[in-house]
């Protein structure tokens, strides 16, 4: 059985913020409470519009943070990149997609903002060591889906 990788989603994301605001930092007057709510306004617009084309320019003005400090900031909480957060996301729901619906591979990499089918596979290939076609086979598996949604929901 293929093991896919965790990855980090809107609930984690947001639990490690949360935990992060048990100590309250104060930097020239700026405080953690602040940033936190403006994070969760940033990650909202970003599971509200994944399926758009999505700017860290728009992120971060979401945000009310200029693009420098919001991408390392982000990255700094995160572990990942704003980039590496949405493509994992849009990964993350493709294979959902996939498993869950009879819709083209194809349709599922354009919804997700992948301009080519091969681009679309190697990427889910990277991430869930398994092939899109390969996912929609197992899911008759009922083992395999159980393991890939839980490890992406």
């Amino acid at each position: 059985m293929v093991k896919c990788k965790r990855i980090y989603h809107y609930k984690a994301f947001y639990n490690r913020i949360s935990s992060l605001y048990i100590v309250i930092i104060k930097e020239k007057g700026w405080c953690w409470m602040n940033w936190i709510e403006n994070m969760n306004k940033a990650l909202e617009y970003i599971e509200k519009n994944i399926e758009k084309n999505i700017t860290s320019d728009e992120i971060a003005r979401i945000a009310y943070a200029s693009k420098f400090h919001f991408m390392r900031t982000f990255s700094m909480l995160t572990g990942m990149t704003l980039g590496e957060y949405i493509r994992q996301r849009r990964l993350s729901l493709a294979a959902k997609d996939i498993m869950s619906s009879n819709k083209k591979i194809i349709e599922i990499a354009y919804k997700y903002r992948y301009e080519t089918p091969e681009a679309f596979t190697k990427a889910f290939k990277k991430l869930h060591n398994i092939s899109p076609s390969e996912a929609r086979k197992k899911e008759e598996s009922q083992s395999y889906s159980s393991n890939i949604l839980s490890n992406n929901s």
